[in-house]
């Protein structure tokens, strides 16, 4: 109601504007300020800049009032009236666009600086009003919507590091300057980004077929590269690059390149702009994409991610892994992060756009002003229902999937009712991967929840249990993941974790420039984080290394020691054969030969266990053949 009576004020005020302009722009001077007065007190200060617009610069509202008499020709006639009917048209959706504070002001600023320079030094309005307006425009944009993110995170010391070094405070968000509004980043700015990849250099992709927990079911690792004539990816480059991935030559664990493993968002795909945009960053640095191409709607059961981590971890040992996900994946990789705590071989993870409860989410697209979103996420999920009907070989009656598609059309009852339908879990031996249960369909939504085991344990409730460097960006103005239903500071209070605020940004977009094309913020933000972590676990892991070796030199036991005899010939006897003694000298760059001096004898470090010398790492002994990339 509150609507149709605005949009019914709006109509009247138009059409009131547009009389009192037309009439005014046959009239001297006088009885037009005389106008401006009545068109102010009758219709209001918006109605009033409509009329001056109209009066300046509708081409339509430059000719007279209809007379019969100098229009003898009918079709003239008519042509007259259905221009006067699209001025009004115009003026009445100018007058509508208005409600905005900011372009409001704008206007009203502009028209009135327009004003005093045609007074006051005769400017011509048509060319005065769009250069105020722009300059305006350009002001509002520089000091209203760029932004720097808030950044909130325990005050650590490995924290503050991982922020300043990665500048995260300080990468400004530019945000499309034509496209800022919540819903053009998520919506507008996403379909224009998608014509980028037309003319930008393709990325390819190799799949790799693994086993699912519940087998005879197959899952996807799509390992991202670029189509060359050589390859230079690889140690011995100079062969042909197709194909590019052998991945039994490199199962032997001396390929050490960073993996960062992609996990895409509710019916989504390899191929989505958002993943190939970070994918294309990542890659320019250095990094390998491995794409976990999910196809289970089952995103409560972490099972199935973990038996992929594991497998590249196998594959490749001495490679660091870190986890990026979006959206719908992050509620997954979240689980998986909860539920492994510090043992996992993830050095760091990054979410972006995250759902971190998924009950609420179905609750703030299903109650958005743009009712497109509750039609998307209908679609998203008859996209991830196929897509699971199709892969999962346990599913004998498949086309009784089908009805359920063409019957139901509320999101939730669709979730639940599908969930029914599928064959009995599989009892989950991994140690809490698996989901809790069944869910019912019965109820309000409320109801269900309270009802559901399956929504019993959601992942907002245990952020405590994160024992990853974790990075979170999400922005205020999310349509789909709306932030206020979040205790942010409840998260903030776990010291693994780092959370990135910025007041716009759509979901999942973050795109900036002139045009949404190339990388955007949140690529930017996420690649820096992910290089600070890797770097500072490089320069760690060759401090230590460099420590263990001294040592486990006699050299550097304390002259007067008593131990220096017998422990000495002990280090002697088990020191690995090719390691020279390291001198203070070597180390000054790192530390005092001082501080070397006063380091208690290492006997009690090592420990004997075969052929191998432990050294203690993270408060466990630990082989020196471990991952280079040790987490903090």
């Amino acid at each position: 109601d509150v609507h149709a009576a605005g949009a019914a004020a709006a109509s009247v005020a138009a059409r009131g504007a547009s009389r009192e302009a037309a009439a005014m722009q046959a009239a001297p001077p006088v009885a037009r300020e005389e106008g401006w007065r009545r068109v102010l007190r009758k219709y209001g200060p918006a109605a009033a800049l409509v009329a001056f617009l109209a009066l300046n610069f509708s081409p339509h509202m430059h000719h007279q009032e209809l007379n019969p008499d100098k229009h003898r020709d009918k079709a003239e006639l008519i042509e007259a009236k259905d221009r006067k009917a699209a001025a009004r048209a115009r003026l009445g959706a100018l007058l509508w666009a208005v409600r905005s504070s900011t372009l409001r002001n704008m206007l009203l600023v502009s028209g009135a600086v327009t004003w005093a320079a045609r007074r006051l030094f005769g400017f011509r309005a048509n060319r005065t009003f769009p250069a105020f307006l722009m300059t305006i425009w350009a002001l509002i944009y520089k000091w209203r919507v760029v932004e720097s993110p808030k950044i909130f995170f325990r005050r650590t010391y490995w924290n503050t590091h991982v922020v300043e070094k990665a500048k995260l405070a300080q990468t400004e968000f530019w945000p499309v300057f034509w496209a800022f509004n919540r819903h053009a980043q998520t919506v507008t700015c996403f379909a224009i980004s998608a014509l980028e990849w037309l003319w930008a250099r393709p990325i390819l992709y190799e799949r790799e077929v693994i086993p699912c927990h519940d087998e005879p079911n197959e899952q996807f690792i799509d390992w991202a590269y670029y189509k060359t004539e050589v390859n230079t990816s690889l140690p011995g480059h100079g062969e042909p690059a197709e194909p590019v991935h052998d991945f039994e030559d490199r199962s032997a664990g001396h390929w050490e390149t960073p993996i960062i493993i992609c996990i895409h968002g509710l019916g989504d795909h390899r191929d989505i702009p958002y993943l190939k945009r970070f994918a294309r960053m990542a890659m320019r640095n250095g990094w390998r994409i491995a794409v976990w191409s999910w196809w289970k709607f089952d995103l409560a059961d972490s099972r199935d991610l973990k038996l992929v981590i594991d497998h590249i971890h196998q594959k490749y040992p001495r490679a660091p892994l870190v986890g990026v996900a979006w959206s719908a994946g992050v509620y997954s990789l979240v689980q998986y992060l909860q539920k492994a705590g510090s043992d996992t071989p993830l050095v760091c993870a990054v979410c972006q756009s995250g759902c971190l409860d998924f009950v609420q989410a179905v609750t703030d697209v299903t109650t958005n002003e743009n009712k497109t979103y509750p039609l998307f996420l209908l679609g998203q999920a008859h996209v991830c229902i196929r897509r699971h009907v199709r892969n999962d070989r346990r599913i004998v009656d498949k086309t009784a999937f089908d009805n359920l598609i063409l019957e139901e059309m509320d999101p939730m009852k669709l979730f639940n009712k599908f969930y029914t339908m599928l064959p009995e879990p599989i009892p989950d031996e991994s140690g809490g991967y698996g989901r809790d249960g069944f869910v019912t369909n019965e109820g309000s939504i409320a109801e269900r929840v309270r009802n559901a085991a399956h929504y019993s344990a959601k992942v907002i409730d245990h952020m405590d249990k994160i024992k990853v460097t974790t990075l979170l960006t999400h922005s205020e103005d999310d349509p789909i993941v709306a932030s206020e239903h979040v205790d942010w500071g409840k998260i903030e209070n776990n010291r693994h974790i780092i959370v990135a605020h910025t007041h716009r940004g759509g979901h999942c977009a973050w795109h900036e420039g002139l045009f949404p094309f190339g990388d955007t913020w949140g690529d930017r933000v996420s690649c820096n984080f992910v290089s600070t972590v890797l770097e500072s676990h490089s320069q760690t892991h060759f401090i230590v290394e460099l420590v263990r070796q001294a040592m486990n030199s006699a050299q550097f036991f304390p002259p007067n020691s008593q131990q220096r005899g017998l422990a000495g010939r002990q280090q002697q006897q088990h020191q690995p054969k090719g390691i020279s003694s390291l001198s203070p000298q070597t180390m000054a760059r790192i530390c005092s030969a001082s501080d070397l001096a006063s380091m208690a004898a290492p006997a009690p470090l090592a420990m004997e266990k075969g052929d191998t010398t432990h050294f203690l790492r993270n408060g466990r002994v630990t082989p020196p053949t471990a991952p280079m990339y040790a987490r903090k």
